[in-house]
């Protein structure tokens, strides 16, 4: 059987919708509410304030979807279908190729590994339009209630804000909702529907292998990488703020100015 169905074709339409309003979100923070920002200062503050915005249509839904009757009765259905999650995926393949969009053709240069979590990303909810995994699914858009705290200190320091405790409050609320979404969370979650896949596998009643292993793989990276980024981002925050800490000044900022000044002088 085919990775895509008529669910997921019918659902097409909508995700070039959202692409294209994607677009309209980040014309309007570039050239109306970021206006007196240098461009790529601009550039960047428009496309973390467009993140910020999915990140809280996502925390929003995953609420919406625990929340409603459709949740718990999909714990154990892969293939069962929740309207809530069809949406969600929808608006989210859209805003993912659209940030792919962003990195080839507006940014200096291209993050590979941002190009590739677009991609990733993308093809998975595409593949649970299926529809296949909505309750996991819906559960993985949980994470971008860390991408909130992380776009909203891009979004800061692209507009020069480097000394309002704004920031300092950002950086320590994505650190702990990192640790506590991504980790405390996550990792449980992907073991116990580790559990689920093995079972459909095994069945043979699966709609197609190579979705499955897509899922599978894609799960295995991101929870490797998951622990990564917090083994790095506990460290820096014990650097920052924990004890014999240095204080270090965001670069940009009036105090690392003046700093390099006095050492150019000498």
């Amino acid at each position: 059987m085919s990775a895509f169905s008529d669910a997921t074709t019918d659902s097409l339409p909508a995700v070039a919708a959202w692409f294209g309003v994607w677009w309209l979100i980040y014309a309007f923070f570039h050239f109306v509410a970021f206006s007196g920002l240098k461009s790529s200062a601009r550039k960047d503050a428009a496309v973390s304030s467009a993140g910020i915005i999915h990140a809280v249509f996502c925390v929003v839904n995953v609420y919406r979807f625990l929340a409603s009757e459709e949740g718990p009765g999909l714990r154990h259905d892969l293939y069962g279908h929740s309207e809530i999650a069809q949406k969600a995926f929808t608006v989210t393949i859209g805003f993912m190729v659209w940030h792919v969009a962003i990195e080839l053709v507006l940014m200096e240069k291209v993050d590979p590994a941002m190009l590739a979590h677009g991609v990733l990303c993308a093809l998975v909810f595409l593949l649970g339009l299926h529809p296949f995994l909505h309750h996991m699914g819906t559960l993985m858009l949980a994470f971008e209630f860390s991408t909130l705290f992380l776009n909203t200190r891009h979004m800061l320091l692209s507009c020069d804000i480097t000394e309002h405790p704004l920031l300092s409050l950002s950086e320590v609320l994505f650190t702990l909702s990192f640790i506590v979404v991504r980790i405390v969370i996550g990792l449980p979650v992907s073991f116990v529907w580790w559990g689920d896949m093995i079972h459909l596998l095994s069945s043979g009643t699966y709609h197609s292998l190579g979705a499955c292993l897509v899922f599978l793989a894609v799960n295995t990276v991101l929870n490797g990488l998951n622990l990564y980024w917090a083994y790095l981002i506990v460290g820096k925050m014990v650097r920052k703020f924990g004890p014999g800490r240095r204080h270090e000044q965001p670069p940009g900022s009036a105090a690392a100015k003046g700093k390099a000044a006095k050492a150019k002088v000498r």
